[in-house]
């Protein structure tokens, strides 16, 4: 959801009201639809080039999404508007994070010594 210029959603909940943000909330266009939304007019999908250039935008986006199940999902999404319905076909196209050398940061565990009395 895009908020007003200078805004986030403290001062506009304090403005507005609970309920008029939680409207503006219903009504919020989702992650994967913007994004598509977004990159359609840019291409034309009943070209090769067209289909090419679809994936050459919305791949560096998607990797950049936070969480595996939204990218994943997204990376189905744009199989499907590429016509590439096949896992085998669409993983070789955007390998998913971990073979992708994408690297997560693994939580760190601290050791503490503890006396028992």
């Amino acid at each position: 959801m895009f908020l007003p210029d200078g805004e986030d959603p403290d001062t506009l909940v304090r403005k507005e009201g609970k309920e008029a943000f939680e409207a503006r909330m219903e009504q919020a266009m989702p992650l994967s639809a913007f994004l598509f939304n977004s990159l359609m007019p840019q291409v034309d999908l009943s070209t090769p080039d067209g289909r090419a250039r679809l994936s050459t935008l919305a791949l560096p986006l998607i990797s950049q999404v936070p969480g595996e199940t939204l990218r994943i999902y997204l990376r189905q999404e744009l199989g499907n508007k590429l016509g590439i319905l096949d896992d085998s076909q669409l993983e070789r196209l955007m390998p998913k994070a971990a073979e992708s050398g994408v690297s997560r940061p693994v939580p760190q565990l601290k050791r503490t010594t503890m006396r028992i009395l």
